[in-house]
């Protein structure tokens, strides 16, 4: 956060608690005993909410908040800082993205006006096998093959 802030400290003068705003709006941050911030609240760049938590080393583990789109987004992340799992909703419902440790994403499930659908990608992140429905009224399980 910037733009001014206003902080306690603990009594190994370590920061606490800070206060303050930031160029989207207003945010707080607490942070543990070795001055590390755990908890985040504050406003996203599309003006809407947003919390983080971090593990003890100060690294985002969770994040939680308003989507571009006005829907809900939840992100976790490992202990490199990669984003694994993202839980989203969309214009045609929910979806669900998994990542692999280079932050491809290599599982994706969701809603679709057609149905639900669940697609594993390769590490191109190029289809490779789709559960679902299509908007051609076929249902049942692609595979998509490739020639070396």
């Amino acid at each position: 956060m910037n733009n001014g802030m206003i902080f306690t400290f603990n009594s190994k003068g370590k920061e606490a608690v800070g206060v303050g705003a930031t160029p989207e709006g207003g945010g707080i941050s607490t942070f543990n005993s070795n001055g590390k911030r755990i908890v985040e609240l504050g406003v996203t760049m599309n003006n809407g909410g947003a919390i983080a938590t971090f593990d003890s080393k100060g690294k985002r583990i969770v994040a939680v908040g308003a989507a571009m789109n006005n829907g809900g987004a939840i992100a976790t992340f490992d202990s490199k800082g990669k984003r694994i799992v993202a839980v989203g909703a969309a214009q045609e419902g929910g979806t669900i993205s998994l990542f692999d440790p280079k932050g491809k994403r290599i599982v994706a499930m969701g809603a679709t006006s057609e149905g639900g659908g669940i697609t594993t990608l390769n590490s191109k992140e190029k289809p490779l096998v789709r559960l679902g429905a299509t908007k051609f009224g076929l249902n049942g399980i692609f595979v998509r093959f490739e020639m070396p």
